[in-house]
């Protein structure tokens, strides 16, 4: 198991170029937050988008609208239930992120098997939260080359029905196989599978134990996979580093760190790092 490390994240860093502009960040589409659930899915863009993005669209309950331009006047906006405009956002976006806040109806199901018919292999698309549900629930399979999945221990439990006392390293790595994804299984000390390696996390901090953490992190990676990183697998590793390193120095003066509060971080960490 490697391990990531300051170090590592900061010389993976991309610079980017003098002469670029928005088309060059990543096309990124979000799609959850359900009615009852939309700080989830605002919590992804506002991860995204404080990342790098270049340009992000939501595709949410038109009654979540309000609430995103009032926070992320930047992003665009679809209604989630417009079978017709999600198609075309799926095709047209390069990396989508698929479940923060969806909810489990019918509905939703549809969503997703809408999505993993219309996906092409050469895009991205990151499953989380409610999303794995379906994706367990309606047999799918993986969709595309660059599939990343991000559950917390019980959610992985439910995907592969193996109690974390069950799992090892070498059973997870495995099982992330058979799925076709790439794994990034949340805990104190997050693992990252990456078809050949494991990864372990050297950061996180209890005071991350706050609702919306994993959908900020969802958001992160998804923005930082819009960035002109080497590879895919160096993008998904700076997030979740940077996502708990931004938490273990704001924990050093906060009882809790909010989601919220670490994205509004990210710009200025990238900077640091770019030195």
């Amino acid at each position: 198991m490697q391990k990531i490390t300051a170090d590592l994240v900061q010389e993976w860093l991309p610079i980017r170029p003098a002469e670029s502009h928005k088309g060059d960040y990543g096309r990124v589409l979000l799609i959850g937050g359900h009615r009852t659930m939309g700080g989830a899915i605002i919590l992804a863009a506002k991860g995204s988008l404080y990342s790098g993005a270049g340009l992000l669209t939501v595709a949410s309950d038109p009654s979540n609208k309000t609430a995103l331009y009032s926070h992320l006047p930047e992003a665009m906006f679809l209604d989630l239930y417009d079978q017709e405009a999600l198609i075309q956002a799926v095709q047209k976006n390069e990396i989508i992120l698929l479940g923060p806040g969806l909810s489990r109806g019918p509905q939703e199901a549809a969503i997703m098997e809408t999505v993993f018919h219309h996906i092409r292999p050469d895009q991205t698309l990151i499953l989380d939260a409610d999303g794995l549900h379906h994706f367990k629930k309606l047999g799918l399979d993986s969709p595309c080359q660059n599939f990343i999945i991000t559950p917390h221990l019980g959610e992985w439990q439910y995907l592969t029905d193996l109690a974390p006392e069950e799992q090892s390293l070498t059973l997870n790595q495995a099982l992330a196989s058979n799925l076709g994804v790439k794994l990034v299984l949340k805990g104190h000390r997050t693992q990252i599978y990456l078809r050949d390696e494991i990864w372990l996390n050297t950061c996180g901090t209890p005071a991350q134990a706050t609702g919306g953490m994993g959908d900020t992190l969802a958001g992160m990676i998804a923005g930082f996979l819009g960035q002109p990183y080497q590879s895919a697998d160096q993008a998904i590793l700076s997030a979740v580093y940077l996502h708990s390193y931004i938490a273990e120095t704001l924990a050093e003066k906060q009882y809790v760190v909010l989601p919220s509060q670490i994205s509004e971080q990210i710009p200025y960490y990238l900077k640091q790092g770019s030195h």
